[in-house]
């Protein structure tokens, strides 16, 4: 019970408490670590997350998939076993993530460059929210920063240990762990390193950073099954979009030249 509470206060790693009254069991934890995936239809959606108020909505991503046209075979050729595959995977990342307690504290830093797009889009998304839905997606661009940046850390460490030596400075050029900057020259030298900096590369994160607009537009497609708290009328992804190529200042003739490469009626575009 209580999965709102719960996810909430999940998503910050708070801490957890609850009191049963049958043996007066009380469990308390003090920090929270979880990874949950749901799936369901869009009915089932509102049951877990009432309105767009509620902030589990915000706390989460969203990816909305179309349904099934076409009867596809579920009959395999091969004798494929899946539970052998999936524990194979989990223990390979047991590992990594053994590797990664021995070594400490682990923090990604992003160059200046790298913050600067970032920003740049995530400042474009929240403006662009704004015009298409009032503030009732302000919480959760603010959070898909958040999200992203959480992914840009999974995924800089696991290029990192696609090394053999991912510790070794020497091992490369251009390590993709570095010790922490207060870490003393002493301890560097004796190899008592207990927090690293993980440097994400070029490529990987613009990959992770082209998932946030297509991430915005799914959880906006979620949020039309949400009852409306403030406004009337939501904007749908087809408007958003339409805002968005047009930016923040237009004019009429833009607004028909647009309306008119989308193909939206031009009555349409100018109510």
């Amino acid at each position: 019970g209580h999965w709102s509470d719960t996810l909430r206060k999940a998503f910050d790693h708070d801490r957890l408490s609850y009191n049963r009254r049958t043996d007066q069991e009380y469990r308390e934890i003090k920090k929270s670590y979880l990874s949950v995936l749901l799936s369901g239809t869009p009915a089932q959606v509102k049951a877990l997350i009432p309105s767009a108020e509620n902030g589990l909505f915000s706390r989460q991503l969203f990816y909305y998939m179309p349904g099934i046209w076409q009867w596809v075979s579920q009959f395999t050729t091969g004798d494929i076993d899946i539970e052998e595959i999936f524990t194979t995977i989990g223990l390979d990342w047991k590992k990594k993530l053994d590797l990664l307690k021995a070594h400490g504290l682990h923090t990604l830093r992003l160059t200046d460059e790298q913050k600067q797009e970032f920003d740049t889009l995530f400042s474009a998304l929240f403006t662009r929210s704004g015009i298409a839905n009032g503030n009732e997606m302000y919480s959760f661009v603010a959070r898909l920063g958040v999200n992203t940046c959480r992914i840009m850390a999974e995924v800089a460490v696991l290029r990192a240990l696609e090394s053999a030596q991912p510790y070794q400075l020497k091992a490369s050029s251009t390590p993709l762990l570095t010790p922490d900057k207060e870490i003393p020259d002493d301890n560097i030298k004796e190899g008592i390193i207990t927090r690293w900096d993980v440097k994400i590369t070029p490529s990987d994160f613009k990959a992770v950073l082209q998932l946030a607009e297509p991430l915005y537009c799914h959880a906006m497609h979620i949020l039309s099954f949400l009852p409306p708290t403030e406004i009337s009328r939501r904007a749908n992804v087809e408007r958003d979009f339409f805002f968005m190529k047009l930016g923040t200042t237009f004019t009429r003739k833009q607004v028909r030249e647009q309306a008119a490469v989308m193909g939206i009626k031009e009555n349409t575009a100018l109510v």
